[in-house]
């Protein structure tokens, strides 16, 4: 994500993403099974935070950035 805040104008979220997202999957030769397993936020990579000019009530942008922070998930895929 990069550009500005439409919460708070003057705060700047930088010009590279501001967390990695990695995705490795599998599938098969025929296309009928496949795999994937996902890690969002791998390097848990936390938001920044905002200490003045905050109208939300809150230390962070929850609009634009992830609080959750690091998790995985995965899929399992099968066409009939």
């Amino acid at each position: 994500m990069q550009g500005t805040s439409q919460i708070c104008p003057h705060f700047s979220f930088g010009s590279g993403p501001q967390r990695t997202d990695v995705r490795l999957g599998w599938t098969s030769d025929d296309t009928r099974w496949a795999a994937a397993v996902y890690v969002n936020n791998l390097f848990d990579k936390q938001p920044p935070l905002l200490y003045e000019n905050n109208t939300n009530n809150a230390n962070t942008d929850a609009m634009n950035f992830d609080l959750i922070g690091r998790y995985y998930w995965a899929r399992w895929t099968v066409a009939f």
